[in-house]
């Protein structure tokens, strides 16, 4: 997602930056570069995902790095391919 269809879906998620920095006890200028994808941190990162209720590979266009690669494709909105007999 671009920086601003991720904050589209704060605002319509009711979901503010110092809303979010506050609830993590980290600053609001820390979520904002994030959600601008100026700086990377997982943990504010999966925080977005989950505050506008998508998957943190949806979001960010990669796993979440602290779960397994099982986790993160079983959390992927992209279904398995299929598997196609001979």
């Amino acid at each position: 997602m671009t920086s601003r269809e991720i904050r589209s879906q704060m605002v319509l998620s009711g979901v503010t930056v110092a809303g979010l920095g506050r609830d993590l006890g980290v600053s609001r200028n820390l979520v904002s570069e994030v959600v601008h994808q100026r700086r990377t941190n997982p943990r504010v990162r999966r925080a977005v995902a989950h505050a506008i209720h998508r998957s943190y590979l949806e979001v960010w266009g990669e796993p979440d790095p602290d779960q397994p690669a099982e986790v993160a494709h079983a959390n992927s909105t992209t279904p398995p391919e299929e598997s196609h007999g001979n």
